[in-house]
Formats: C-alpha cells, sequence, structure tokens
C-alpha cells in the first residue's frame, strides 16, 4: 500500500469523524436536531440516533467506504470491514471529546 492510499484513508477517517460531530453535536444542526426532538420526543429511537456517535458513524461510513475502496483501487469485499473500523474509531474519538453537548427544548406550550 502506497502514501497516497495510507493518506486518502486517513482523510477518509477524519471526514467520517467529522460528519458524525456535525450531525452529533456542531450548533449549526441545532434547529433540525430540536425540531426532530420536539416531533418525535427526547426519549425515541430517533432522537438517541442523532446523539450517538457509534450510530450516526456507522450509517456514514458504510455508505461511502464503497467509493473510498473505489478511489483507492482496492477490494470491494473489504467494505463492511473498512466501514466497521472507521466506525469504531470514530466512536472512540467521539468519547474523547469531552465537549458533549445537552439540548435543550424549550417548552412553548406544547
Amino acid at each position: 500500500m502506497d502514501g497516497l492510499t495510507l493518506l486518502i484513508l486517513l482523510l477518509y477517517l477524519l471526514a467520517v469523524m467529522r460528519a458524525t460531530r456535525l450531525i452529533n453535536a456542531d450548533t449549526i444542526l441545532d434547529t433540525p436536531r430540536i425540531w426532530l426532538l420536539r416531533r418525535f420526543g427526547p426519549e425515541s429511537t430517533l432522537a438517541y440516533f442523532i446523539s450517538c456517535p457509534w450510530c450516526v458513524s456507522i450509517w456514514i461510513a458504510g455508505i461511502t467506504a464503497p467509493f473510498v475502496l473505489w478511489a483507492v483501487d482496492l477490494p470491494l469485499w473489504l467494505w463492511p470491514l473498512l466501514g466497521l473500523a472507521v466506525s469504531h474509531l470514530t466512536g472512540l474519538a467521539a468519547q474523547l471529546d469531552n465537549d458533549d453537548m445537552e439540548i435543550e427544548i424549550e417548552d412553548e406550550g406544547l
């Protein structure tokens, strides 16, 4: 495996980590997260999903892994392995992030 392939795989890992953080915690997506929590409730499966980096990262990595394998010319049978490995590393990195955010929903007469 050459240096360019390793660089692409590292960039892929970082991109999955960033997309996961964007969905789970970044302020820019607070409005859709709050809307979903109001719509389905804070105890719903969807609420759990959007706040769980392990959950989000497996979907992001699983959907995008084939494109990365194609780009670096690796066999497609590596798809589940790459997706699971990147998702796991993303989940571990999320545990190291002490910047957990709680989304508070103000009651507006609902």
